[in-house]
């Protein structure tokens, strides 16, 4: 009998045979089923049971189901189902002899037998109070006449303390040609084999094996052939060639010296019922692997969803610690450990360095999960970690060098905000090796998963974040020290690939390699791809990744998508390193292996079996041997210090600040968090996807204040302890001028010491003594009033009463209203709001919020990952600022009201301070329980739920009046007509076009632009366009047709990558819009970029290449128009000639939903959604294209708002509006600025080459 056979799937039998079944439960070892002359037998357990289910999967030669007589028989030979009520799924109607009361009348024959009304079916048997028995036997004719219709599939469940357990099957075990067909195509690679030869073995030994492994290629060449034929004897002669080659491949792979061991501690897990609630309710999650016990890749590993703690015990599962010998895998081998009582969880086995005793993580008497110890041998177990509520799980336990045990818990109170509280966090804690002094070691935002260790005595895990970028990634590898000190990204921060990275462990014999399983977000759960990192030759993307196993050769490319490698097999969990090409691992070969096995598996692409079972999982597999103690860190933090300190030697290094110039950095605002509870879903309250603002932060936002930044770079400060700060560098204003998207959290006593911002680990600056020479640190200075949570009506709506309400109010139709309402009117414009827009965000926000949030650009709850450029989401790009900066009708604010707008924009635009928002407030005891967790095992006292009271109405103060506007100055012939333009343009030389060759085969096209005079200015619109003037262009000109594109830019300046438009609203599952398209225009070129890009193009063409002036621009632009844009007024339909905010804007949604306060013009709709390809929309009369929208453009004007005003220092005019603009903000007269240095989401540039009596080139004349 073959007891391992069935794994990968089976045909129907053609014959019964013996089989035996070994079930564990309560450490009892039940017996199994056999038939014999026609009758099965099924072995029960010596323990009470209520009742017994029968279920028949499969039979032969008919459809129907037919069983003569059921029998159960204690230990005096009584037959006790005469005694017990008998259900049945169903019976086929019309046939008396056919009846369900036939299996217990005692009669034998066809003439008294229950026949099935489908397949499968079942019969159950209960009784009123528990029985116990010896056996159950059945028979489809217990005279032996009849052939037909007898069982070849079954099982058999009893009710044992009101759970169903399996307690026997009878599976098919015949030989099974696909079966070993599939395995010998998955595990017999003869390259990766004879590579590994080559490795392990040298002289004669090598030879030799290499000599057998010739012909059992050909063996296996032969049987390929054998397994398709109809031949019984050929499929036979098949099966044993593979079985065959298979020992033969295992038997020398073993021989591998770094197999030092001769035992493995295994996880054994029943494969459970598919008949549950679990698999019912959520088909998706059991499939992605739920039915392993895998949950989702956002969720604890205790719980899911509304299933309570994974510890149902009618799933069926069934586990146990077992050890196994390596080298012989037969499961009589086998011994059991530790086996739970029914339904009871296991997970998580840490084996001591010792091997004498080990660590996991079960249900404790509360269903909630707690950290356990025994000794290998079984004995000695005891609870390590305290039950401190119901709440409360811990588990995932890893032992430290110095004694104590790491261990997950979600004491936190923290849940995963996309599931409204239902899927709980888990965060590190430490304990000593008694259970006593337990403390809290991260505060993250969500969980911290499987804590391992590096050689070097640090702390590795994965930790999950989505910091206002897409949840589909975002899991990263992290480092700390055990006590809880230098919290560092190791791995796939600012990456897309890989999304997850689960199980990771250090590599033995190389100091910095690590193997883990990547996987996506939705597909399948926290099992995947074998990857090997080292993380020292990179450590984002693919830039780190040694290679696949399997991979040999192959490189891994960094694929963007959510449901990462979800078709994809092998897939593998819990690896355990041997060596840098040597692991043991769990997996799966192929989609028809129903369970994970074990497998030794290496570089060279070898995968060779070490246990499986066709109902058993094999799980969490580890060597059973002594390892090496990692050195002891010591602790370094002082638990009665509530405060740590943080030092930055140099904020301008690293590319996150990449490009600011010296002196821009002025201070940095630091905030905290107020992370989601858990259980926010009840009734839903806040709606699904509950955020503290609309496209915003995920969370309400604690605001410390700011530190001052030294006049080198440095910043030295103190910082709360065991709280989670981010950091925004600010400029003069006040602005950020970088997000951070994530955060830093500093133990007790810690010195937190980064080199710059975003730098990577081996960047150094010159200096190291920060500007105040190590002198004391500067505390946090408040900002506008102490730490609080930043709450819309306390900080922004008193802002608009004093400065906004005059005109932004009910009564003005049209407008924005910006005005505070009574409680019912919060409500009523509420859910006119969300019916309006669509969303499924129901969270009570201020009707101004409502309002005035689709006037600012920000982050979002969910923009792209890669890290952006400075300035990215600097205020001064919302159209909010840019209104009120271009002098909105006479409004000016003071200093303070700016540093307010810019702090709400920085924050990402939240609109509520805190959880209490709602009528309902924090639900349950959330709120109180988090705060006794962070006190009594954080000593973090602080309350980031704290705001000040909504403050009263403030007076309006009415704006200075605006003087009356002039008019346009009249100008002689102009403007002038369409034909006119062509005609003054043919007069103004000799060449109209010219072309230049920019690289081979690209080319830029130029037009003659001819000189003249026009009026500028626009009357009753902002102030920097109101005062008219006219203007002269004295020299002609050629201009490009088109704004630069990607690929020319990067043909004269290389490695250019204009990036993406993040998505708006959530669930964005790739990076976002491309913007980096050849043909699409440059964006994210700084000025200073342009004007080099200019100067090398003047080189190469020996031209006077330069940006035109915004005087030159107009003029061109215009082409003799005096309207708004050349080609009509904002009445024209635009979409044939530019690229504008339109309807197309609406592809920016969430996944499900249509968000709708994105500011468009809903009449029209262009085409594009993002920039258009370069050239995209009809030419203006002197063939120049895309001058209004599509790309902003660079001009090399310095920034007047007013004739006679000084100019903005370093800040230049961008002129003609973008994609992302509505046409009264992409007029011929619109203006707008920006430093030198930035490099700016939606601003492009395109080339002008001057001509002079001393510059007149030949091609151009």
């Amino acid at each position: 009998m073959n007891f391992e056979q069935g794994h990968y799937g089976r045909t129907p039998m053609k014959k019964t045979r013996f089989i035996v079944w070994f079930a564990l439960m309560a450490g009892v070892a039940f017996g199994g089923a056999y038939e014999k002359n026609g009758v099965f037998t099924v072995s029960l357990p010596d323990i009470p049971f209520q009742a017994l289910r029968l279920q028949l999967d499969k039979i032969n030669k008919s459809p129907q189901a037919c069983l003569d007589e059921l029998e159960v028989f204690d230990g005096a030979g009584r037959n006790l189902a005469t005694n017990g009520a008998v259900k049945v799924s169903g019976s086929l109607q019309g046939y008396a002899i056919h009846k369900p009361e036939h299996l217990t009348d005692g009669k034998f024959g066809n003439d008294h037998s229950w026949v099935a009304d489908r397949m499968p079916c079942s019969v159950t048997i209960e009784w009123q109070q528990p029985v116990k028995a010896k056996t159950m036997q059945f028979s489809r004719d217990r005279t032996g006449r009849l052939t037909d219709r007898i069982p070849t599939g079954f099982r058999v469940d009893a009710l044992i303390g009101g759970a169903w357990q399996e307690i026997a099957r009878f599976p098919d075990s015949a030989p099974d040609a696909a079966y070993w067909q599939r395995r010998l195509a998955v595990e017999f690679n003869p390259p990766a084999f004879e590579r590994a030869v080559k490795d392990l073995f040298n002289g004669a030994a090598q030879a030799a094996i290499l000599k057998e492994a010739t012909r059992y290629r050909q063996m296996a060449d032969e049987a390929s052939r054998l397994f398709g034929s109809a031949n019984e004897t050929d499929c036979h002669r098949a099966i044993a060639t593979a079985q065959e080659i298979l020992a033969y491949k295992k038997k020398i792979l073993l021989r591998n010296p770094v197999l030092d061991f001769d035992e493995l501690l295994l996880l054994k897990r029943r494969f459970p019922s598919e008949n549950n609630k679990a698999a019912t309710k959520h088909p998706e999650y059991w499939r992605w692997g739920l039915k392993y016990g895998f949950t989702v890749n956002w969720s604890s590993d205790y719980r899911m969803f509304d299933f309570g703690p994974l510890t149902p015990p009618d799933w069926g599962w069934q586990d146990a610690f077992v050890i196994r010998p390596l080298r012989d895998n037969a499961p009589a081998d086998e011994r059991a450990v530790y086996t739970p009582s029914p339904g009871r969880t296991l997970l998580q086995p840490e084996l001591h360095f010792d091997a004498k005793r080990f660590a996991f993580a079960a249900p404790g008497t509360n269903n909630n999960f707690q950290v356990y110890e025994m000794n290998l041998d079984g004995t000695g177990l005891r609870q390590v970690t305290r039950d401190i509520g119901a709440d409360v799980d811990n588990g995932d336990p890893c032992y430290l060098p110095d004694g104590r045990i790491l261990f997950t818990s979600s004491r936190g109170f923290n849940a995963v905000p996309c599931h409204d509280g239902m899927v709980w966090s888990d965060g590190l804690c430490v304990v000593n090796a008694d259970g006593s002094n337990e403390k809290m070691l991260t505060f993250d935002q969500m969980s911290n998963w499987h804590p391992s260790l590096l050689h070097d005595g640090r702390v590795m895990y994965t930790r999950f974040e989505y910091g206002n970028y897409s949840h589909q990634y975002g899991r990263l590898l992290f480092t700390m020290n055990p006590d809880g000190t230098k919290q560092t990204a190791l791995y796939g921060s600012n990456s897309y690939w890989p999304n997850s990275i689960f199980y990771a462990r250090a590599v033995p014999g190389n100091p910095s390699m690590v193997a883990g399983i990547v996987c996506g977000h939705h597909g399948p759960s926290k099992y995947g791809k074998l990857i090997l990192f080292d993380p020292s030759k990179g450590r984002n993307n693919a830039d780190g990744v040694v290679q696949a196993v399997p991979g040999f050769g192959k490189k891994v490319e960094p694929i963007i998508t959510d449901q990462l490698y979800e078709k994809e097999y092998p897939k593998f969990a819990f690896p355990w390193p041997l060596d840098e090409k040597t692991l043991i691992v769990s997996g799966r070969l192929a989609p028809e292996q129903k369970t994970l096995g074990v497998y030794l598996v290496d570089i060279y692409d070898n995968i060779t079996e070490i246990a499986s079972s066709g109902d058993y999982s094999y799980l969490e597999p580890i060597p059973v041997k002594k390892r090496p103690v990692p050195p002891a860190i010591p602790d370094m933090t002082d638990p009665d210090d509530k405060e740590a300190t943080l030092f930055v030697q140099d904020i301008y290094t690293g590319p996150g600040l990449k490009g600011v110039p010296r002196g821009a950095v002025k201070q940095v605002r630091i905030f905290t968090y107020d992370y989601y509870y858990r259980n926010q879903q009840d009734k839903w309250r806040f709606g699904h996807l509950a955020t503290a603002g609309i496209d915003g932060p995920w969370e309400p936002r604690c605001l410390l204040g700011t530190v001052p930044v030294h006049e080198d770079g440095s910043v030295l400060c103190k910082v709360p302890a065991n709280t989670p700060v981010s950091l925004q560098p600010l400029d003069a204003d006040g602005k950020a001028l970088q997000l951070m998207r994530s955060w830093l959290t500093a133990r007790p006593g810690e010195m937190v010491s980064c080199v710059g911002c975003h730098e990577q680990a081996s960047e150094t600056t010159g200096h190291s003594k920060p500007g105040n020479g190590y002198g004391t640190p500067d505390h946090i200075q408040n900002l506008f009033g102490p730490p609080r949570g930043y709450d819309f009506a306390v900080e922004i709506q008193p802002l608009l009463d004093r400065s906004c309400v005059g005109c932004h109010n009910s009564s003005q139709s049209g407008r924005p209203d910006l005005s505070r309402k009574t409680e019912e009117e919060k409500v009523r414009s509420n859910a006119e709001y969300y019916k309006k827009t669509g969303s499924g965000i129901k969270v009570p926000f201020p009707p101004a919020f409502l309002a005035l949030h689709a006037y600012v650009r920000r982050a979002g709850a969910e923009s792209c990952y890669f890290l952006q450029e400075p300035g990215n989401w600097t205020a001064d790009t919302s159209p909010l600022i840019q209104l009120l900066k271009k002098g909105h009708h006479g409004v000016r604010l003071g200093d303070d009201d700016w540093k307010q707008l810019y702090t709400w924009i920085d924050l990402n635009a939240p609109g509520q301070g805190s959880w209490n928002f709602s009528p309902w407030k924090i639900p349950f005891n959330q709120y109180e329980r988090r705060l006794e967790m962070y006190a009594k095992y954080g000593n973090r006292t602080f309350d980031v739920e704290k705001i000040p009271p909504v403050p009263g109405p403030v007076p309006y103060v009415a704006p200075a009046a605006v003087p009356p506007s002039g008019s346009v100055p009249a100008v002689k012939g102009w403007p002038f007509s369409p034909e006119e333009a062509q005609r003054l343009q043919a007069q103004a030389g000799s060449k109209k076009t010219v072309t230049v060759e920019v690289a081979p085969g690209h080319h830029l096209t130029f037009v003659l632009i001819p000189a003249g005079t026009y009026a500028t200015g626009n009357p009753g619109g902002p102030e920097d366009e109101r005062v008219g003037r006219v203007v002269t262009i004295e020299r002609p000109f050629y201009m490009c047709t088109e704004e630069i594109s990607n690929e020319i830019y990067n043909d004269l300046m290389p490695g250019h990558d204009s990036g993406y438009e993040s998505n708006r609203s959530i669930d964005n599952r790739e990076a976002g819009f491309p913007l980096f398209e050849p043909q699409q225009p440059v964006v994210r070129v700084s000025q200073d970029e342009a004007r080099a890009f200019c100067r090398k193009l003047g080189e190469k063409a020996g031209v006077a290449a330069t940006l035109p002036t915004e005087e030159q621009w107009e003029w061109a632009c215009r082409a003799g128009s005096a309207r708004p844009f050349w080609y009509g007024d904002e009445k024209t339909d635009f979409s044939p000639y530019a690229n504008l905010a339109d309807k197309s804007i609406e592809k920016f949604r969430f996944l499900y939903q249509k968000p709708d306060w994105y500011l468009r013009d809903e009449r029209f709709d262009d085409g594009a959604q993002v920039s258009a390809p370069v050239g995209s929309y009809a030419p203006n009369p002197w063939g120049l294209r895309n001058m209004h929208g599509n790309v902003a453009e660079w001009t090399r004007s310095e920034y007047v708002k007013t004739p006679g005003d000084a100019p903005l220092k370093n800040s230049y005019v961008v002129r003609g509006g973008s994609w992302d603009d509505r046409p009264q903000n992409a007029t011929a007269t619109t203006r707008w600025c920006y430093p030198a240095w930035r490099k700016v989401y939606n601003v492009g540039f395109r080339v002008i080459v001057e001509i002079s009596e001393k510059n007149a080139p030949a091609n151009f004349q």
